[in-house]
């Protein structure tokens, strides 16, 4: 892909011959490149980088969510889309939404999770590694930790207060009730054995 050579940036342009990868973290773009660099194809790495982004971004993205996966075939010149956004729950109705509270927090806030099932089943008809090698990086992250940037902290900060009303909440993601600051080490050995288990059983 061309680039323009003008303009000021202070970060070397990143350049590659047979693919990239771009995601809101550099610990989740690097999971991907593994991928790719062990033989994994677009597929493999798509998922890494977003089972990767469940552990380092877990506030935007993870597999309890939903989603859509566009794939695009240069070989047969096709788009497939994988639609992995959940249902409502069967009971679901306008009445039970009735405060912000509920719309924003909770267990009667989200979607029937589909990322997981989704993910399992792109890689299944797309992919050309199984499960356990394409989660290895996010598995690897979660279970030794890994670095709090800037923008995550300040997303932690943010979030704390909604934290601590949930004890799984405030266990998973706050340090002795605080948030973390910038450059602590956040470990989440409770995911990587999720995302050992779904791999292992889907």
């Amino acid at each position: 892909m061309a680039f323009s050579a003008k303009g000021t940036t202070h970060r070397s342009t990143a350049t590659g011959r047979r693919g990239m990868i771009a995601s809101a973290h550099p610990l989740a773009s690097l999971a991907g490149m593994r991928i790719l660099m062990e033989g994994g194809n677009a597929i493999d790495a798509a998922i890494a980088t977003a089972a990767a982004l469940n552990v380092v971004e877990p506030y935007m993205s993870g597999i309890g969510g939903v989603g859509y996966l566009h794939i695009y075939s240069a070989r047969e010149k096709e788009h497939k889309i994988v639609d992995y956004v959940g249902l409502t729950p069967r009971a679901a109705t306008l009445n039970l939404y009735d405060s912000d509270d509920k719309q924003g927090l909770g267990p009667l806030t989200p979607l029937v999770p589909g990322a997981c099932g989704g993910w399992l089943a792109t890689l299944e008809r797309y992919g050309s590694m199984d499960a356990a090698r394409v989660f290895a990086p996010a598995i690897e992250y979660a279970e030794q930790g890994y670095a709090l940037t800037v923008k995550n902290a300040y997303f932690y900060a943010g979030a704390a207060s909604s934290l601590r009303r949930f004890k799984t909440g405030a266990d998973t993601y706050l340090l002795d009730a605080a948030a973390p600051e910038p450059g602590e080490v956040v470990v989440q050995k409770a995911l990587a054995e999720t995302f050992r288990q779904v791999a292992a059983e889907g």
